[in-house]
């Protein structure tokens, strides 16, 4: 005869299972005892072997077995911890009026309008943790939809030394290594490198400075301004900046073509949006090696920032457009 005691902490759970096992076939284990403020839904099984962790939810037709193994961690019913608090416009950097009138919940929604981007930030830098799981989400709507607004939702992404990491640091144009042939000179326009084919087939691109193998150089901050063109000349390829160095670079040093855009990850929510709520969200976990993930954290990323956009270069609304914000929340889970 043996006795197993198996533990059920769930949302709302606290109790034990005690069974008494004869060795009966799974469908006629007995004697199954019930501890106090435990909750067992109908119809539930008493068997052999099984697995049962602490934290799970029980549901109907769950099977709760002799030499059960239990577990240290839950793989089910996950807690999750809101971060952020649009309750409290003390915590946010924004321009945004508090409209008391038109909102989903609380007491108030942001109503945002201006010039592109009118920015809705938070300000505390919030740490991350690539092992868990994060979720942004928010609600948008025009205030009129005779008079569109567009929005955005996004991160603020940063460093260990809460430096932020923009695109161009992190989005890499893969197979697009070389070297400088010559010294690059401080206040020149002009860079020559070894020739690559694939730098000659970009349109829009910078160079980043002492690139490493396996992008272990990422987020790389060591940019040139923005590139203008690109000449062959034999063996070497000419390139031509839109502005001048800020610094000298000695022949040898390696380089990658990166893009060239200096924006934050913004487009976990981006459009239009309609005279209804309408809910936007986008769920983070990990780091990505290189690129610009909407699925994991870019590259170095240690903390970030949630944000509201008002409008975009390719979305401006006509005057008097408003863009209205609610139950923005960015949580945390195992």
């Amino acid at each position: 005869m043996k006795k197993v005691l198996i533990a059920i902490l769930a949302a709302g759970l606290v109790g034990c299972v005690t069974v008494e096992d004869k060795k009966a076939s799974p469908a006629k284990c007995s004697k199954a005892k019930v501890c106090s403020k435990a909750k067992v839904c109908s119809k539930a099984k008493v068997c052999s072997k099984a697995k049962v962790c602490l934290k799970a939810k029980v549901c109907s037709k769950t099977k709760v077995c002799s030499k059960a193994k239990v577990c240290s961690k839950a793989k089910v019913c996950k807690k999750s911890i809101n971060l952020i608090d649009c309750e409290n416009p003390k915590a946010w950097k924004t321009k945004a009026k508090l409209n008391t009138k038109i909102k989903r919940s609380g007491k108030y929604s942001f109503e945002t309008f201006g010039k592109y981007p009118t920015k809705t930030d938070f300000k505390k830098f919030i740490p991350v943790n690539p092992k868990k799981t994060y979720t942004l989400t928010c609600y948008m709507r025009s205030l009129d939809s005779k008079q569109p607004a567009s929005g955005y939702m996004g991160l603020y992404m940063y460093d260990k030394n809460k430096k932020l990491i923009a695109y161009n640091k992190v989005a890499v144009y893969a197979g697009t290594e070389s070297e400088l042939v010559a010294p690059a000179v401080k206040g020149s326009k002009e860079i020559i490198i070894k020739k690559n084919a694939k730098c000659s087939k970009l349109k829009h691109w910078a160079v980043a400075f002492n690139a490493k193998a396996k992008y272990a150089d990422l987020p790389n901050f060591d940019l040139s301004p923005r590139g203008k063109a690109m000449k062959a000349e034999g063996d070497k390829l000419k390139l031509t900046l839109r502005s001048p160095l800020k610094k000298d670079y000695k022949a040898g040093t390696k380089i990658r073509m990166h893009s060239p855009w200096g924006a934050p990850f913004y487009w976990g929510a981006q459009g239009w949006m309609p005279g209804e709520w309408k809910k936007f969200s986008v769920t983070l976990k990990g780091i990505a090696p290189y690129g610009v993930s909407n699925k994991k954290f870019w590259k170095g990323t240690k903390y970030v920032k949630p944000f509201i956009w008002f409008a975009n270069y390719n979305r401006l609304p006509k005057a008097g457009a408003r863009l209205l914000v609610d139950d923005f929340t960015f949580t945390e889970s195992k």
